[in-house]
């Protein structure tokens, strides 16, 4: 059954959007956001993790109100490589985009491509010997955006292990873009072990049929608002399989982090709720370097900060 809103709440959802929208608007539009000393993008991305190329323009009139709105591209990390994947092009926002997001009150930031996604690929690819996620029969990644992560770890499975994915989002047309996505992916026997499911994490059942034994996610922790339903969808999965494991990233960003995972370990929920920094000695390293660089010129703008820029992983057991 459908939750509705009371006015209250609609009011406060309403005044907690309202910023996003004015950011999206001047992405939209290209208008500079103006950026003072010691203020660091959120995008800046010194790591490195994941190379792309771009090998095509879609035409894509029959899914949007707009033309070559999207591109295809080859991802390759840790010696694996997701090709053919179809993407939002840099900055191809229109106006429907942003109705949709305020319909659904899920923001449409997962269009773009975020450097978080690149350090989950990254260390997942890695680690695998060691995280369990390749034998993993369902996973799932949550607030999947652009896919990233999912299509290169399916990338490194054989589609004869019959692992399954799926890709979900709160964002209707984030969705729609990952099923595109799916479909015209070239090895056809790998699409039919992905599936695309929209997830809203206040609507319990919109995940009821999902039971997945891992799930993966980045960048899910920047509301405050949705640290409670996050909490409420994990620890259901936890319930349906108590062996789940939950392997997130996303930077500090002031205390939102802390606070999400204050709240999942008050569930007593999950045995053990782990928070890593120095999870892998090579990204450390970079991180330590432009934390030098960014010291020893205080005055200037600066592109890089710990909080904002450096994943810390986030391990659910």
């Amino acid at each position: 059954m459908k939750k509705t809103m009371s006015s209250h709440q609609a009011e406060n959802t309403d005044k907690k959007f309202n910023k996003q929208w004015d950011a999206l608007r001047s992405f939209m539009t290209k208008k500079a956001v103006p950026r003072l000393p010691g203020v660091s993008s959120m995008r800046y991305n010194p790591f490195g993790t994941v190379h792309q190329k771009v090998t095509g323009i879609v035409d894509a009139t029959e899914i949007a109100s707009e033309p070559l709105l999207f591109e295809v591209v080859d991802y390759e990390c840790e010696g694996v490589v997701a090709t053919g994947v179809i993407r939002r092009r840099e900055g191809a926002v229109n106006k429907s985009d942003l109705a949709i997001a305020k319909m659904d009150a899920v923001d449409n930031t997962g269009s773009f491509h975020w450097p978080t996604e690149e350090a989950l690929a990254y260390y997942l690819l890695k680690y695998r010997h060691t995280m369990g996620w390749p034998e993993a029969p369902h996973l799932l990644e949550i607030g999947a955006g652009s896919g990233v992560t999912g299509f290169l770890l399916n990338a490194a499975q054989s589609p004869s292990k019959g692992q399954r994915l799926t890709l979900s989002d709160g964002n209707a047309g984030v969705c729609q873009t990952l099923r595109r996505a799916v479909m015209a992916l070239p090895d056809i026997e790998r699409r039919t072990l992905i599936d695309v499911a929209q997830v809203l994490w206040h609507e319990p059942a919109s995940y009821a049929n999902l039971s997945p034994d891992y799930v993966i996610g980045s960048d899910c922790f920047f509301f405050d608002a949705y640290h409670e339903q996050l909490a409420d969808m994990l620890c259901a999965f936890k319930g349906r399989k108590p062996g789940l494991v939950a392997v997130m990233m996303a930077p500090a960003r002031g205390t939102t982090l802390e606070r999400f995972v204050k709240i999942i370990r008050e569930r007593l929920v999950f045995r053990c709720v782990e928070v890593v920094e120095r999870y892998d000695e090579a990204m450390w390293l970079i991180h330590m370097r432009e934390i030098k660089e960014a010291s020893s010129a205080p005055n200037q703008v600066q592109k890089y900060s710990s909080d904002k820029n450096y994943p810390l992983l986030v391990i659910m057991k």
